[in-house]
């Protein structure tokens, strides 16, 4: 026991390789090799009953030694079963996806990695070839050849001529050759290589320093203590000097501890242009102003007046007089390009939002004006309905406003309208037109199809936010194409009911994290990204 590693979820292959081990070793893996005999009965013989306890005692504590060694967060999300080989299997089922992203992350991990020269050849091979044999684990065998062929692309270009040296011997590799091999190699490039030396000398009249290659002298320096031979001392004699690193041979706009020290401090590099790097288009307008006069000014008023209409209709605010004696709070526009995952506009928002900087410290200064709700805070809440057998009720709210109560009467300036014009365009092709139409789509539940999509959306169906956004534009006045794609969505739900979040009793309350991340694989900004997901009652809360 004691030599098997808990199963903690990321360690899957090798917590395997271990039970497995301990069975063999204490010859408990008799009830992986065959199956369970019949029961016993009164006519059963003494070698059927002793085949029996036999394989009754090797499932009874290869039982005990797995759930042992599994932490007590994953365990509660296993199926039980009284059979060990059955419960393993269960165990494997829960992590097959697991290994497979594993998989990845070494493939990834040995394309990646380069011999850097700092901790020797042997321990670089022997790592190159521990991760093709956690991969041969995974069904995903590599052959010893092209393993032997891979590390030889893994080392620098001081290994140029003992690379060529293999590639023109018709004799193939083996992995113990190749470490001998790489290791004489390594022993002679460090008896071979080239001694240069830097020295930093210093003036005692202007306490200057200067940075000078091996032989050189310079005009305010005393004479170098170090005296050494080389051959390579032509190549500090010329070509363009770095200012950060006093090398020769690169500028500082090349230079990699330059960049690596701009890295460290959180400097953006960019020397073309003399500004930050931006992410995103970073166009949305900052004010009203900019709004009507941008060439989207005609999507912007849209918005605007959809945000007032939703504000009209479920009576947020009353035009009053100022009473005397009181201020009002400011309010300010703040727009908003939604995107789609290809990056293509998906629709012009507009929210009307109070300024907070006018409140007066003491007085209203803890006042909510525009309570909203977190999405993970609704599924944590399922969650506990679902662990504690506890009753759900629903309240379908459509703006965010009615999510809190103002105590108090609270005046906010009236706020810069976008005004009508020629060229307004106030619906849709696909509306209704006619009389006809518009009895039609009366007798359509739309918004409550719609509402109804939008709360699958939220908690359990985050696939169909896209079309939940689209179809809730036309709720005020919907067409018949608009229906039928409301439709095609409940037909699409209905082929993939068997795909959702559930989220079960248990008999431990843990939330479980799950964390990764890659560095600086984004194509088009350079920047490292990470995905997280935790786990609460067996379903993802977040």
């Amino acid at each position: 026991m004691s030599g098997i590693e808990p199963l903690t979820g990321t360690n899957f292959s090798t917590w395997r390789d271990q039970v497995k081990l301990t069975f063999g070793v204490m010859d408990l893996d008799h009830v992986f090799r065959i199956d369970p005999p019949a029961a016993l009965t009164t006519e059963s013989t003494t070698n059927q009953k002793r085949a029996y306890e036999q394989w009754e005692r090797s499932n009874r504590m290869s039982l005990m030694i797995i759930r042992k060694s599994i932490s007590v967060a994953i365990r509660g999300a296993i199926p039980d079963s009284e059979n060990a080989k059955e419960y393993l299997s269960s165990v494997e089922e829960q992590f097959k996806r697991t290994s497979k992203a594993h998989a990845s992350t070494l493939i990834l991990k040995m394309l990646t990695t380069k011999y850097d020269g700092v901790s020797g050849v042997r321990e670089h091979i022997m790592m190159m070839s521990d991760m093709a044999n956690k991969l041969k684990g995974m069904d995903m065998e590599i052959s010893e050849g092209f393993l032997v062929h891979f590390i030889m692309t893994s080392f620098p270009m001081k290994f140029g001529p003992f690379k060529i040296n293999y590639n023109t011997q018709k004799e193939k590799w083996k992995m113990s050759k190749l470490i001998a091999m790489c290791v004489q190699e390594e022993e002679r490039l460090k008896v071979e290589k080239p001694n240069v030396v830097h020295v930093a000398t210093t003036n005692s009249n202007k306490r200057k320093v200067s940075w000078k290659g091996k032989g050189s002298s310079g005009d305010n320096s005393t004479p170098n203590k170090v005296q050494k031979t080389d051959a390579s001392t032509s190549s500090f004699q010329g070509g363009p000097k770095c200012m950060f690193c006093h090398k020769k041979g690169h500028t500082q706009k090349d230079c990699l501890k330059f960049k690596e020290w701009l890295a460290k401090k959180g400097i953006p590099y960019n020397l073309e242009i003399g500004k930050k790097l931006t992410n995103g288009k970073g166009n949305d307008p900052k004010s009203f102003e900019d709004a009507i006069t941008y060439d989207q000014s005609a999507h912007w008023k849209e918005a605007m007046k959809d945000e007032l209409n939703s504000m009209s209709k479920t009576k947020v605010c009353e035009l009053a007089e100022l009473p005397k004696g009181a201020k009002p709070v400011g309010c300010k526009w703040v727009f908003k390009t939604k995107l789609d995952p290809n990056g293509n506009i998906k629709r012009y928002k507009a929210r009307l939002v109070t300024k907070v900087y006018t409140q007066r410290e003491g007085i209203d200064y803890k006042e909510t004006f525009s309570p909203v709700s977190r999405k993970d805070s609704l599924r944590i809440v399922m969650a506990l309905v679902a662990h504690f057998d506890l009753e759900l009720h629903q309240m379908d709210i459509k703006t965010a406003f009615l999510n809190g109560d103002l105590h108090e009467d609270v005046y906010m300036a009236q706020p810069q309208v976008a005004p009508v014009i020629k060229g307004d365009v106030f619906r849709s092709h696909q509306c209704p037109k006619t009389e006809v139409e518009y009895k039609e789509m009366r007798r359509i539940p739309y918004a409550s199809v719609v509402g109804s999509l939008m709360y699958a959306q939220l908690c359990t169906r985050p696939d169909i936010a896209y079309i939940c956004g689209m179809l809730g534009r036309f709720q005020s006045n919907p067409g018949l194409l608009h229906w039928n794609a409301a439709k095609k969505v409940f037909r699409y739900l209905q082929g993939i009911k068997e795909y959702k979040l559930t989220y079960t009793r248990s008999d431990n309350l843990e939330v479980i994290g799950y964390s990764d991340s890659e560095f600086a694989k984004c194509k088009d900004t350079s920047r490292s990204t990470s995905r997280y997901i935790f786990i609460l009652s067996g379903g993802p809360i977040s």
